[in-house]
């Protein structure tokens, strides 16, 4: 966990090859990853990003020339740890999905920092964090950047959208994050992102997600008016960001039509 916290992307991968818990939490309840992401160390997630991106148990090596392959196939690695041990297995998977004794998760910590890198390291394949897992208070990663004014964090997110939605007027494109799904969430005080981040006077980051869910309803306004096969996924996003815009009546009129013609 040290090495993680001090950004040794390359003693990470060594140590998670010689057969380190990679998902072992610390007193804390932090694991590597959390460690990684608390401190901004986005090579240490790229690296646990690469580990896993292997995709499948190898046998552990029985000759040299099996474990020269082996490394082969792992970039970075520290051979002077290795070169000389056994390779544990090459199936590591780090959970993504635990959270230390506050409830935050690798993604809430990154968000909280406000480092776009870890974060979109993160939210990518194959980490794949998942952004509406929320922390004891019922709060989101989206939540907590809002509650610590992570404004530039946004703006890198609508940077680097992660999902296109194609539609009949064209694709609409949108981190995770942002989504109007992830948006339309509220914690256990019935706060959402948006009404966080104006309680705090954070006006900028309020505006900005405020126009993302204008964006959205104006894209799905019109794509539900060319209709098609999924236009029940365009109501079902419209009505969120609806309910994020403050018009809750439209919003479960939407939600309500998209739940009917799912099927």
């Amino acid at each position: 966990m040290h090495a993680a916290a001090n950004g040794h992307s390359a003693l990470v991968k060594s140590l998670a090859l010689l057969g380190a818990d990679v998902n072992e939490q610390d007193q804390n309840g932090a694991t590597a990853l959390i460690s990684a992401a608390s401190k901004g160390q986005a090579g240490v997630i790229h690296a646990f990003a690469e580990l896993q991106s292997l995709g499948r148990a190898v046998q552990i090596p029985q000759t040299k020339e099996e474990k020269e392959t082996a490394l082969q196939s792992v970039s970075g690695i520290d051979r002077r740890l290795v070169d000389d041990a056994e390779l544990a297995s090459l199936h590591i998977e780090p959970r993504v999905d635990l959270a230390d004794n506050e409830g935050h998760t690798a993604l809430m910590r990154a968000a909280i920092l406000g480092n776009a890198e870890c974060v979109l390291e993160l939210t990518s394949p194959p980490l794949n964090a998942d952004p509406l897992v929320r922390d004891r208070q019922g709060n989101t990663a989206l939540m907590l950047a809002a509650e610590h004014n992570q404004l530039n964090l946004l703006r890198e997110l609508l940077a680097h959208p992660a999902t296109s939605l194609g539609t009949s007027v064209g694709n609409f494109s949108f981190h995770e994050m942002l989504s109007p799904e992830a948006v339309d969430v509220v914690n256990h005080d019935s706060h959402s992102a948006i009404q966080i981040a104006s309680s705090k006077g954070h006006v900028e980051l309020a505006e900005l997600i405020e126009r993302e869910m204008q964006r959205a309803v104006a894209h799905f306004d019109r794509a539900i008016k060319q209709g098609g096969e999924h236009s029940h996924v365009y109501y079902r996003l419209r009505g969120h960001a609806w309910n994020v815009l403050g018009e809750k009546e439209r919003g479960a009129a939407d939600l309500e039509f998209a739940e009917k013609h799912a099927d």
